[in-house]
């Protein structure tokens, strides 16, 4: 689904796969130009500047859920909006 400047992709996927999405994510933040594309939608986004990062996982009875949520403005420099740190390990 695409709507003027709005990009929705969902599915399943194996871990495989989801580690090349996660791979071309990291690309796409470290050279400043993220495609994505679907049948006849594309949407270019360019994350320059400081990116607002939002993590939530949760473990619920078994069911577990990952967010992971990138926002920032273009065009702008914003400060930090904190200085704590996060570890993710593999």
């Amino acid at each position: 689904m695409s709507k003027g400047d709005r990009f929705k992709y969902e599915s399943l996927q194996d871990r495989k796969n989801m580690a090349e999405y996660l791979r071309a994510l990291a690309d796409g933040f470290d050279s400043g130009h993220i495609v994505f594309t679907r049948k006849d939608a594309e949407l270019i986004m360019s994350p320059l500047g400081l990116v607002e990062f939002v993590v939530e996982a949760k473990n619920r009875e078994g069911r577990m859920k990952l967010n992971l949520k990138f926002g920032w403005r273009e065009g702008t420099e914003e400060e930090p909006l904190t200085d704590d740190s996060l570890s993710i390990k593999g």
